[in-house]
C-alpha cells in the first residue's frame, strides 16, 4: 500500500545540517510517509550519511544522482514519489515532530493544497523570526486573497507546503532547471494555475535556516537568469489574475518589479558585468515591454529616494545617464 505523503529532500554538501534534518524526520508523529533523499553529486559525506540512515530507515529511498542543481534534484524526487501527497525540506532545515500531523490535519474532500507559516532560525539554529498565516481556506475566486493579505508570492518557498500528486503528474508541473533563484515560486505559481482549493494553517512548524553561506540565495546569479525569472514570474501572475478575475494587481506588479530591479543590478555587477552597449539595448528592450514595472519602482516599489529618483531617469528614457549612475555605483561590487 501506498504511503500518504512523500518528503522530498534535494542534498548537496549538507553533512554539517543532514543528521539534525533526518533526526528531525524520524521524529514525526504522523508516520505514514516515505522519505526520498537525492543526493546531487556531494563531495563530501552527505551521501554516506544517508546510506547509513536508510539502513536503519526503512521508508526511506535514496537516489544520487550527478551534480545538476536543486530543481533537478527534486524533479527526480517526484519522478520516484509514490503517494499521494508531496511535501519538501531542505537539508539545511529542520521540523517540528507535528509537522507531518497538522500539514495533513489541513486536508479535506475539496483541498488541494496546505500552506503553513515557519520559524527562521539563525546557523545555531536559534529561532530569529517567523512567517505565520491565519487558518483560513480559500477556492478559486478568493485565492487572489492569498497574495494581498499574505504577500504569498515572497514566500514561494517549497517547504511548509502539501501538493497534490495527481495535479503535479496531470499537469506536468516541474521545477525550472533553468532558474536556481526563484524557481520554488514559479512552481508554486503554475501549481495555483492548476487548483481551485488552498488551506492556510495558523501553524509554524518548520525551522528554515536563514542566512545560510551556502544557500542559493546568496549566490550571484546573472541578468539573463534574473530577467527569465522576471518574465515567467508575470506569465504566471497574469495567468492566475485571469482565473481569479482579479483586476487589482497592483502588488503583483510591484513584487515583479523587485525582480527587474535585481536583473537591471547584475547587469552592473562586476563578476558578470556586460559591455554597454549590451546594457542600453536591455534597458531599452525592457522600457519597451516592461514600462508599468519601471514605473512601479519609480513610484517605490523599493522604498529608497534614490532607487525612485533613478528609476525616474529610466522611465524618461535616459538610458545613458541612468547606465553611468549604475556603473559608478556597483564598479566595485
Amino acid at each position: 500500500m501506498s504511503p500518504t505523503i512523500t518528503i522530498i529532500v534535494p542534498i548537496f554538501n549538507a553533512e554539517k545540517t543532514l543528521v539534525k534534518c533526518l533526526d528531525s524526520i524520524s521524529s514525526q508523529t504522523y508516520t505514514d510517509y516515505e522519505l526520498i533523499l537525492v543526493d546531487d553529486g556531494s563531495t563530501d559525506n552527505s551521501l554516506i550519511i544517508c546510506e547509513n540512515y536508510k539502513e536503519n530507515n526503512k521508508r526511506t529511498k535514496v537516489i544520487h544522482q550527478d551534480n545538476g542543481g536543486v530543481s533537478s534534484a527534486r524533479n527526480l524526487g517526484l519522478k520516484y514519489a509514490d503517494s499521494d501527497w508531496i511535501t519538501f525540506v531542505d537539508p539545511d532545515d529542520f521540523a517540528h515532530p507535528n509537522y507531518l500531523k497538522d500539514l495533513f490535519g489541513g486536508v479535506d474532500d475539496k483541498c488541494e493544497m496546505v500552506i503553513q507559516g515557519f520559524n527562521y532560525v539563525n546557523n545555531k539554529g536559534k529561532v530569529i523570526g517567523h512567517k505565520l498565516f491565519k487558518s483560513i481556506k480559500y477556492d478559486m475566486s478568493s485565492q487572489w486573497r492569498l497574495f494581498n493579505d499574505f504577500h504569498l508570492y515572497r514566500v514561494g518557498v517549497p517547504f511548509a507546503k502539501l501538493y497534490k500528486s495527481s495535479i503535479l503528474e496531470k499537469a506536468d508541473i516541474k521545477f525550472d532547471s533553468n532558474v536556481s533563484y526563484g524557481e520554488d515560486l514559479l512552481f508554486m505559481l503554475k501549481y495555483m494555475q492548476n487548483i481551485n482549493y488552498v488551506t492556510v494553517l495558523e501553524k509554524a512548524n518548520y525551522y528554515y535556516r536563514y542566512g545560510n553561506i551556502n544557500s542559493l540565495s546568496r549566490i550571484e546569479h546573472s541578468s539573463e537568469k534574473l530577467f527569465y525569472l522576471f518574465r515567467n514570474t508575470v506569465i504566471y501572475c497574469d495567468i492566475n489574475k485571469m482565473r481569479w478575475h482579479y483586476e487589482n494587481d497592483n502588488g503583483f506588479i510591484c513584487h515583479n518589479a523587485i525582480f527587474l530591479h535585481r536583473a537591471f543590478s547584475a547587469l552592473y555587477k562586476r563578476q558578470l558585468r556586460k559591455c554597454r552597449k549590451e546594457r542600453i539595448s536591455f534597458l531599452r528592450n525592457c522600457h519597451k515591454n516592461y514600462y508599468l514595472y519601471i514605473e512601479k519602482l519609480k513610484l517605490g516599489a523599493i522604498q529608497k529616494r534614490s532607487i525612485c529618483i533613478l528609476y525616474l531617469l529610466l522611465y524618461n528614457r535616459c538610458f545613458f545617464i541612468f547606465d553611468s549612475i549604475m556603473y559608478l555605483t556597483y564598479r566595485n561590487r
